[in-house]
């Protein structure tokens, strides 16, 4: 561990309603796990958003998508630089969510109007 548990929370097992009660809450969302989306939750949030590096990880290589990193501080001494990025990764996200429910959208549509012209209204 790098920083001081001292007023930590571990999410580990929480519900999701449960984990994003807390980003909302804190000042600060410290994660050890490089991979997961409550880092980015937690910014969006309002939280800073820290990810702990994998030794010999380059930021490039743990998030090659920058406006996905944006907003997520890589490593404790980056936070001040990550905060105003938090807008473009709240666009983003909102964005992809966007894209999921038009891309759903489509594939229903899709898939009626193939069943429709193999079943026919009689």
């Amino acid at each position: 561990m790098v920083h001081d548990l001292t007023d930590s929370i571990q999410v580990d097992g929480m519900s999701h309603a449960h984990i994003g009660e807390i980003c909302r809450q804190v000042q600060t969302f410290i994660s050890y796990d490089t991979r997961t989306m409550y880092s980015s939750l937690a910014a969006i949030a309002g939280a800073d958003s820290v990810v702990i590096p994998d030794e010999g990880i380059e930021e490039e290589d743990w998030q090659p998508d920058e406006t996905l990193r944006s907003g997520i501080a890589y490593g404790l001494e980056r936070i001040e630089e990550s905060r105003p990025g938090r807008q473009r990764l709240t666009e983003r996200v909102l964005k992809m969510a966007k894209d999921s429910s038009k891309s759903v959208a489509n594939f229903a549509d899709f898939w009626n109007q193939k069943i429709v012209a193999h079943h026919p209204a009689r």
